[in-house]
């Protein structure tokens, strides 16, 4: 992936509503882009590119389609996140340079979307949906052309058993994938030191590179255990914390419930 650009001084918007723990539960692939009339686009290429360190995992997808079609048209980007996942990049080429989102309120967002289509100028629009799903509005897509698409995203992994789940099952047939996870280890497997201090880590490389491919299954890497239950980095740490609960539940000796029929917290 070549080195991003400053981004230009106009851009399209990308919103995310508050984040909510529910799971989305469909069956549809993890990600398209489709057609206003529900036509899929081709997935040309899907490139990601991994960071497993302790309990977070950091993924970057760099998406290609092409659109079939003698026409333009309008296109609908799809993705289902993890649970609890927060997306850190949005962003679309436009010729010879990548468009970055930013985070607007709602309507703000919607507003900016319509004027750049008026313009007829490449917008798109990110906007949270139910669960961990995000949906974005890509116009326009030119007949006959590619539209490439990068969404970055940040997320805990549940228990330090868990393995790392790249969704994949159900795509159609992907022309090239590259995917590329760097799994960190830290603490007792690192013994790198320097002079100023600070902390080590070793990696081991997990690639793998298809081509003409219609996943049957999803990019799973299993956990490695990483010496630490969380990570550092100058004021900021991250840990993962198991509390030990008692196995009885405490009686509830007493029990007073408010009903307020009044309306006085209408809208």
């Amino acid at each position: 992936m070549s080195p991003r650009p400053a981004p230009p001084s106009t851009s399209f918007k990308f919103e995310a509503a508050p984040p909510t723990s529910a799971p989305s539960a469909h069956a549809e692939p993890a990600l398209d882009l489709t057609a206003s009339d529900g036509t899929g686009l081709l997935l040309v290429s899907l490139s990601a590119r991994v960071v497993l360190l302790g309990p977070l995992a950091f993924t970057e997808l760099h998406l290609v389609f092409r659109n079939p079609e003698p026409r333009q048209i309008e296109g609908r980007f799809r993705i289902a996140l993890p649970s609890g996942a927060a997306v850190s990049r949005f962003a679309m080429r436009m010729g010879t340079q990548w468009q970055e989102g930013e985070v607007v309120e709602r309507q703000a967002a919607r507003r900016a979307y319509e004027d750049f289509l008026h313009r007829r100028q490449d917008p798109a629009l990110l906007e949270h949906e139910a669960g961990n799903e995000f949906t974005a509005r890509v116009f326009p897509i030119e007949a006959n052309s590619r539209k490439e698409i990068i969404v970055s995203y940040g997320h805990e992994l549940v228990s330090a058993e868990a393995p790392y789940r790249l969704p994949l099952l159900g795509l159609p047939e992907v022309q090239e994938l590259d995917v590329r996870a760097l799994v960190g280890r830290t603490g007792a497997g690192a013994v790198a030191r320097s002079s100023l201090g600070g902390s080590a880590a070793s990696w081991q490389v997990v690639e793998v590179c298809k081509a003409a491919w219609k996943p049957d299954t999803d990019f799973v890497v299993d956990a490695l255990p990483s010496g630490r239950a969380g990570l550092r980095h100058e004021n900021l740490a991250v840990i993962r914390v198991v509390p030990e609960l008692p196995a009885e539940p405490d009686e509830i000796r007493s029990l007073r419930v408010l009903l307020d029929t009044s309306a006085s917290r209408a809208l």
